[in-house]
């Protein structure tokens, strides 16, 4: 009776030893996963950045460009326009991300 209790308790002892290292495997391939996500949103915060610097150089260029064609020079109504109009894009950009 004993000998079989050894053998029980053997046994047991190795599903243990088992269960825990692929226990241990799924943690590691967790926190791969979770290094991967990080890349990714790393990724994608420089990505949004720089679209929104380059949206935003392409709208105060063609904001310059609608003022020259209107024939306003007057520098200080031109730099008005592209500050409100910025401040728009952003707004405009942050609803987007909201909605979505």
């Amino acid at each position: 009776a004993i000998e079989r209790l050894n053998v029980q308790r053997q046994q047991q002892l190795d599903e243990c030893n088992a269960f825990e290292q692929k226990l241990q495997q799924n943690i590691y391939s967790m926190l791969a996963m979770q290094q991967n996500v990080r890349s990714r949103a790393q990724a994608l915060d420089a990505s949004f950045d720089a679209s929104i610097q380059r949206l935003n150089a392409l709208f105060l260029e063609a904001v310059a460009r609608r003022a020259q064609a209107a024939g306003v020079n007057d520098a200080a109504s031109i730099e008005a326009a592209n500050e409100g109009s910025v401040a728009g894009i952003g707004g405009a950009v942050a609803m987007t991300l909201v909605n979505e």
